[in-house]
């Protein structure tokens, strides 16, 4: 019996290895890991939000907080712009609004690189008139831009795609025909790319040719040789709303092998969203919404409709709740777990008076019980925290805002709800931004004013096309318990400078000849020097100097009583081909 048994476990595992060696799993492998068919990485590196807290950015430890627009890499512009805002470094704040990158020159998009981060970490003179003592603060804050995404989904890849050794196997026919040949297999990653750079610039020195189309045919010829299992991990290029993506040779791809490992570092840490809880203000490249667009704006789930949530209440991850409509229908890759990292913490509860319990994702005092619940009076602070609640729900618990693709390319929203990055279609989402701002009233925080899901007051039916009315329609009047915060953004430079009252959009089309614009904040008016905040009166002569300087409009930036200066400055750019490197 058992010699029964052992002889039946022998052909069982004969039968076995027989099956593994024919599916060929054994052919590819991605360092110790082998497999059989191409594999699913995510390139994004997403990095969702970034909380600076007042001990990073303040106004009222530094002199300026500067916001700047699309740059694209225009080195040169930025410094002039810089000069003419007689930027100190040590003492001013630089914050970008994404696409610092791409479509200019690769050196200036190098050479702009080269001065953030050689200026992003400076000594702080503030802390010790010692120079020995002092420590280094950071000086230089961006988010990540569309462009910038599409060089660091090429970065990531490049870097694991440069790691894969497939170990091949002499008996394959498609290995003999090249045994001997010039065009021998290559046994790494890095080395197929080198291959293929050199076949592609080959290609460009003796005809005229468009690099989509010459990926495309030496994909298809590659079937059927040693070169096809290569290619089967390069990803083809996207289609649709994602047709920038995977641009073999295009500019992202360049940049992205050209830069060095410091630059590499630096673009892929940008998180998608600056939050500024203490100045209630959000820096995005694209854009955020107030609500979720496939619930009417009134709708009680939708954060701004009722105070924070209780301490029972999580904050998502980046699956969307299956009772919640979203945009998702053509977005199965985003809603699906993917490398995507929120700035997280255990929560702190605090205790308001007639309210109870709320937990606090940000913490606010280092003094707290043993249970982790800190009790407040109704001071004025316990507003604070509200504030900075329901704007991370913003952040967290609208599904459109969790996904990287909206954030970095939304320009309008379409009658059905759904985000797109036509600036043709649909309207803008800045005025559905600034729609809800304006009917934040503040928080009541009296328990029996608490919103009511029944309450016909804050109900809004869909229309007979069975969607739900436009949000600025002025039959849809209601108002909401929250206070307003601010959105700075850039992207839309089809729309030049657009200034709403909660909404900053910077993007004044620097890359094609016209302006880099930059939003400066002050306690003091950044464009008449000695007037202070409160002051309006300026003469004719004052506005012409200002003008003459580069100084543009006032705008309002926050709260009426927030003692903020906002004022926009801008400079004149020169056409990429006419870029010239800064004076040293």
């Amino acid at each position: 019996m058992a010699a029964l048994w052992a002889t039946a476990s022998y052909w069982i595992l004969c039968l076995f290895l027989g099956i593994f060696l024919f599916l060929g799993v054994y052919n590819e492998e991605y360092g110790h890991v082998s497999l059989r068919k191409k594999p699913k990485y995510n390139f994004n590196r997403i990095y969702h939000t970034r909380i600076l807290e007042e001990q990073d950015i303040s106004l009222d430890a530094n002199e300026r907080i500067i916001v700047v627009g699309d740059v694209h890499g225009m080195n040169n512009s930025l410094h002039k712009l810089l000069h003419s805002l007689s930027y100190q470094p040590h003492n001013d704040i630089l914050i970008f609004a994404g696409d610092l990158l791409a479509k200019s020159t690769p050196q200036g998009s190098f050479s702009l690189l080269d001065f953030v981060t050689a200026n992003q970490y400076l000594e702080d003179a503030s802390i010790s008139s010692n120079k020995a003592n002092r420590t280094k603060k950071e000086r230089i804050f961006a988010v990540r831009g569309n462009h910038d995404h599409l060089v660091v989904q090429w970065r990531t890849w490049r870097d694991w795609f440069s790691k894969i050794e497939l170990h091949n196997n002499s008996s394959d026919s498609a290995y003999k025909k090249y045994k001997h040949a010039q065009d021998a297999p290559v046994a790494n990653g890095l080395d197929f790319l080198h291959l293929l750079e050199a076949e592609w610039e080959h290609e460009k020195r003796h005809r005229e040719s468009d690099a989509e189309e010459w990926v495309e045919v030496t994909r298809k010829r590659a079937e059927g040789t040693w070169k096809e299992k290569w290619w089967e991990r390069i990803p083809e290029p996207g289609k649709g709303k994602r047709k920038q993506e995977w641009r073999m040779f295009g500019d992202h791809y360049w940049l992205a092998k050209e830069m060095t490992a410091e630059h590499a570092r630096y673009i892929t840490s940008l998180p998608l969203i600056l939050h500024i809880p203490s100045m209630h203000f959000f820096v995005v490249h694209a854009g955020l919404l107030p609500y979720n667009t496939r619930l009417p704006p009134s709708d009680p789930r939708q954060p701004l409709t009722h105070l924070p949530p209780s301490k029972d209440k999580s904050i998502p991850d980046s699956n969307l709740d299956s009772d919640v409509p979203s945009d998702s229908d053509d977005e199965s890759e985003d809603v699906q777990a993917e490398n995507v990292r929120y700035m997280r913490m255990m929560p702190t509860f605090v205790v308001i008076p007639g309210v109870g319990a709320l937990p606090v994702w940000y913490p606010d005092s280092p003094s707290t019980s043993a249970s982790g619940e800190i009790r407040i009076e109704k001071d004025g602070r316990d507003e604070e925290i509200l504030r900075r609640l329901q704007e991370s729900a913003i952040l967290h618990d609208i599904p459109q805002n969790r996904k990287w693709w909206n954030v970095l390319n939304i320009r309008t929203i379409r009658k059905s709800g759904k985000i797109s990055r036509d600036g043709d279609r649909g309207k803008p989402w800045n005025r559905f931004w600034n729609d809800q701002m304006r009917r934040c009233k503040g928080f009541n925080l009296s328990a029996s004013s608490f919103p009511s899901s029944s309450s016909p007051s804050i109900r809004l039916q869909e229309d007979s096309s069975g969607t739900y009315p436009d949000s600025d329609s002025d039959s849809d009047s209601y108002s909401l318990r929250c206070r307003p915060s601010t959105v700075v953004y850039g992207h839309a430079a089809s729309r030049g400078l657009d200034l709403k009252r909660w909404s900053k959009g910077l993007d004044t089309g620097c890359l094609y000849g016209r302006r880099l614009t930059s939003l400066v904040l002050s306690h003091t008016d950044p464009g008449a020097g000695s007037t202070q905040a409160g002051d309006t009166d300026e003469t004719e002569e004052d506005a012409e100097r200002r003008k003459k300087k580069g100084w543009g409009e006032r705008t309002k930036f926050g709260e009426d009583d927030s003692g903020i200066w906002a004022r926009i400055h801008s400079i004149r750019c020169q056409a990429p081909d006419l870029e010239q490197k800064p004076q040293a």
